[in-house]
C-alpha cells in the first residue's frame, strides 16, 4: 500500500512529504500543487513502464502525463537542479522508502 508521496524540486514544490491514507482527498485552492503530486505518480509509472526508471531517466511526456522540458519540471525557486520523487510503501515484509 502507498503510504507517502515526497517531492524535492518538482514543480510547485520546494519539499513536500505527504502521508496518505486508505482514502486521501487532494483539495485547495488553484495553483497550489494537486495536479503536481498526480503528476508525479503518473511520471513514476510512465517511466517505469517505459523501462526507462530502471536507467534512472525519466520519461517526461507520455501517455500518461505530458510536462514539456526538464526546466518545465524544476520548482520555480530552486537550489539544485535535482528532481526528487519518493514512496513510503507498505508491504508484506515492512515498510520502505523509494527514491
Amino acid at each position: 500500500m502507498l503510504e507517502s508521496v515526497a517531492l524535492v524540486n518538482f514543480k510547485a514544490f520546494d519539499d513536500l512529504a505527504l502521508p496518505l491514507e486508505k482514502l486521501t482527498v487532494l483539495s485547495g485552492l488553484n495553483g497550489t500543487g494537486k495536479s503536481s503530486i498526480l503528476q508525479a505518480l503518473g511520471l513514476l509509472r510512465q517511466s517505469f513502464d517505459a523501462g526507462s526508471l530502471q536507467t534512472g531517466e525519466l520519461g517526461l511526456n507520455g501517455p500518461l502525463v505530458e510536462i514539456g522540458t526538464g526546466c518545465d519540471l524544476l520548482y520555480q525557486d530552486f537550489d539544485k537542479r535535482v528532481v526528487q520523487i519518493g514512496l513510503g510503501v507498505k508491504s508484506g515484509d515492512g515498510r520502505h522508502f523509494l527514491e
